[in-house]
């Protein structure tokens, strides 16, 4: 283990001392490898979820460069949009800062907000990249209220239209 191999196991041959020792170790050893587990899900999470935004931004930028600019009120829409997007991204590195400091516990926020809401902004910030592939985005819905954490709920809804977006 101490070289990197934390895949090792004891055998247990006995239950004195040693055997209980030898117990502990493996027990220690599976907690590690879940923790290793996880840790690394976390880093391929949080990838996803920057390079979400990051690509919007992308998109956008080489709209402008492509012309766009050239179109003061277009100009001006994307730029905006950059900027949400930038927002975004300052959001989800906090919340990757405060999910470190949680270390486990269970703190998420939760509030009282309107869905519709938020379909309307993840519309308006996956429009540039659908008109792009040349996907038509349609939502027909009304206010609803949900309780429960806002920017999850977001992240979760702004991904799958992105991927359908993308893989269509």
């Amino acid at each position: 283990m101490a070289e990197g191999d934390i895949n090792q196991r004891v055998e247990v041959k006995s239950n004195d001392e040693l055997g209980r020792l030898c117990s502990a170790f493996n027990k220690m050893n599976e907690k590690i490898n879940l923790m290793d587990r996880e840790r690394r899900q976390f880093v391929a999470d949080a990838s996803h979820e920057l390079k979400s935004p990051l690509t919007s931004i992308k998109v956008l930028v080489q709209s402008l460069i492509g012309g766009a600019i050239d179109n003061k009120e277009i100009a001006l829409e994307f730029l905006n949009d950059i900027d949400m997007e930038v927002d975004r991204l300052t959001d989800i590195v906090s919340n990757l800062l405060e999910l470190t400091k949680l270390e486990g516990s269970y703190g998420i926020k939760v509030e009282i907000f309107d869905v519709d809401s938020i379909f309307k902004e993840i519309i308006k910030k996956l429009t540039p990249i659908s008109k792009i592939k040349k996907v038509a985005i349609r939502y027909e819905g009304s206010s609803i209220l949900m309780e429960g954490n806002k920017e999850n709920i977001l992240r979760a809804i702004y991904n799958i239209v992105e991927n359908a977006i993308k893989y269509s």
